[in-house]
């Protein structure tokens, strides 16, 4: 079985939970960025069912990252300039922040996104002028991380994530970076694994965040990005 023939199974029974939420990323990528197979293209992080997918379905050539993508020296090796597309998935959520001098204190309550943004940084001027990065990340501020906290478990979505943000803390950090946003979105790409009472309560949520007149958009579980490195 091929790596896009598993990304397709159904959900009961596909070898990664993940893959639901690849199969909405292949989507993205096909018709927003429309990869060609000339296109230099790097993938932050190691390689995965969705690495496999994407060459099959789409015939392009993918590498993958083995340094620090949070700091200047770890980018060293890949010119600037030089990349079509950025694809990073599930990415930034696991960064830390580098401690930058080796006598600096910093507690552990306190946090910068010091390593999410040099990432983006260095992604921003990786990219060739009108070259594009795909970002994913768990959304904080989504009805499914809401439903967590009423139920009193963590409303992260993995606990040991370093710093999981909403989706308007990912926007801005991907505007931080110098990089136009041409779509930023979220869906629910995992509600088949719920529970039917999770379920209910995610709709109960929804519905009660238009009743006390808050804003409504952009509360699924996880936040899709399509950006630009202007020409």
């Amino acid at each position: 079985m091929t790596a896009l023939e598993k990304l397709y199974l159904d959900p009961k029974e596909v070898p990664d939970n993940h893959c639901v939420r690849w199969r909405v990323s292949l989507e993205f990528l096909k018709d927003v960025a429309v990869p060609k197979p000339e296109w230099k293209i790097l993938e932050l992080g190691w390689r995965t069912i969705f690495t496999d997918a994407i060459i099959e379905a789409l015939g392009v050539t993918v590498e993958n990252t083995t340094f620090d993508l949070r700091t200047a020296s770890g980018w060293a090796s890949v010119p600037d300039n030089s990349l079509d597309l950025i694809i990073c998935m599930e990415v930034i959520e696991h960064m830390p922040d580098p401690v930058t001098d080796p006598a600096e204190f910093l507690p552990t309550t306190e946090f910068f996104y010091r390593g999410s943004k040099e990432c983006l940084r260095q992604c921003h001027a990786k990219l060739k002028p009108g070259g594009r990065i795909f970002i994913t990340t768990p959304n904080l501020n989504s009805t499914v991380s809401l439903g967590r906290w009423i139920n009193y478990n963590t409303t992260y979505s993995w606990e040991p994530h370093p710093r999981e943000m909403g989706f308007r803390t990912a926007c801005q950090l991907t505007k931080d970076a110098g990089l136009h946003i041409e779509l930023a979105t979220t869906r629910d790409p995992y509600l088949y694994f719920k529970t039917e009472g999770e379920r209910q309560l995610i709709r109960f949520l929804n519905d009660s965040v238009h009743h006390i007149g808050a804003d409504r958009a952009n509360r699924g579980e996880v936040t899709f990005i399509m950006a630009r490195k202007n020409p």
